[in-house]
Order: structure tokens, then sequence, then C-alpha cells
């Protein structure tokens, strides 16, 4: 008798064994977040923020101390509509940074903190804007004449006005900024990246204890 040819593997299982393997891989892969900065900026009073860290029962966010006044609670809305009540936490007038504290359990995008780059993009009360990265230096208060250290930029495109004080600087979806001041659609200055990270390590541990305990309020 003629030999049993082979047994062949049609279309139909070898996708199903390709489709279980592929399944199997996604389920061994961190979990990655596709929101961008709109997603994780907000409006805070008359400024804008963003969002840096989440709890059960908690969020906070990061905006310029001139917009702030520690212990007031004032309006927030979120990128997709939502409001609530913010209360400003802490603030450093030499580094223009503030902290607040969302009152809400909601799901929330919040953002990574990372160095700048050469183009960068930024979000705030006036919508997205492009932004070249110009020079880290000493910048000088016309009113008070006291010096500042700020990374400084152009405005290459989108709307750079009143209401963005507070509003995140972004680079490959990492806040890197926090916009301080500037020359209306011209240039900007903001908080440097290492100067979020200190400021947030120190405020850190203040609001750690000022929570009541059991809630995990920074995340």
């Amino acid at each position: 008798r003629a030999p049993k040819p082979p047994e062949r593997k049609g279309f139909p299982v070898v996708w199903k064994n390709f489709a279980r393997n592929l399944a199997v891989c996604v389920a061994l892969l961190p979990a990655v977040s596709l929101a961008g900065p709109k997603q994780m900026s907000c409006q805070v009073s008359g400024c804008s923020g963003t969002l840096v860290s989440k709890g059960r029962m908690h969020a906070f966010g990061i905006s310029a101390a001139h917009c702030a006044e520690v212990g007031k609670t004032v309006s927030f809305r979120t990128s997709d509509g939502r409001t609530g009540r913010a209360t400003w936490v802490a603030v450093d007038t030499s580094l223009d940074l503030a902290l607040f504290r969302i009152e809400t359990g909601l799901c929330l995008e919040t953002a990574n903190v990372g160095p700048a780059g050469p183009t960068c993009e930024a979000h705030g009360l006036n919508g997205h804007k492009i932004l070249k990265r110009k020079r880290k230096g000493v910048i000088y208060e016309k009113g008070t004449k006291r010096e500042y250290t700020r990374d400084e930029y152009s405005v290459e495109k989108g709307k750079f006005d009143n209401g963005d004080s507070g509003g995140g600087v972004f680079f490959e979806g990492k806040l890197c900024g926090v916009i301080s001041h500037g020359d209306d659609d011209e240039e900007l200055f903001s908080a440097t990246c290492d100067q979020i990270l200190g400021f947030l390590a120190d405020q850190k541990e203040l609001v750690v204890k000022a929570l009541p305990k059991g809630l995990n309020g920074w995340g």
C-alpha cells in the first residue's frame, strides 16, 4: 500500500497557535499609557496644571506658585470636562512651583518627570503648543530684580497667553518643565526638570504626613 501522506496543518491551526502565542506575549508586557500632555493636564483656578500622582482617594498636581495660596480650595477641571475641588498644599516662590491636592478618587492620567529635549510641547489653558528649547540660564525679574534659573523656550506653534501659567512642558511624554512666565506667543520660561524633581521630593514627605492615616494619597 502507498504510504499515508503526512498530516498537514491548515491555516486555521497555524493562526490559532500564533494568536495564542501573541496573547501570552501581550499578557507579559507592562501596561503602557497612551495618554498625552492634554490628558495629564488640567485647569486649576485661573491657571493650568499637570497631574503627577494619584491614590485611592486623592490626586496631586503641580502648577505655578504665583497662582497659589496654601490652604485655599479652588475649582479644577480635567481635559475631558470633569470638575471638582482642589486645595493648594505647598509652594516654592523661588522656583515658582506649587503643589495641589484633588479631593477625588476619579481615574486620572498622571505624568512622569524627565529631562527636556531640543523640541518640546506644552499644554495649558490656551491649548497645545510646540516649543523650541533655547537655553538654561539665569533670568532677571523686571520688578524685583531677583535672579532665577529657568529653561527658556521659543513658541514655534500655538497660543501662549494668560492662564497658561503652571501648565506643563513635555518631552517624549514626560513632564520636563512647569510654565512660569514669558512674552505672549513668543517665548516662555519654565522651571527645570531638576527643580521639579527637587520640589516634589521635598513635598512628598510633607504631604504623606499631612494626610489622614491609611490613605495612599501620594500614590
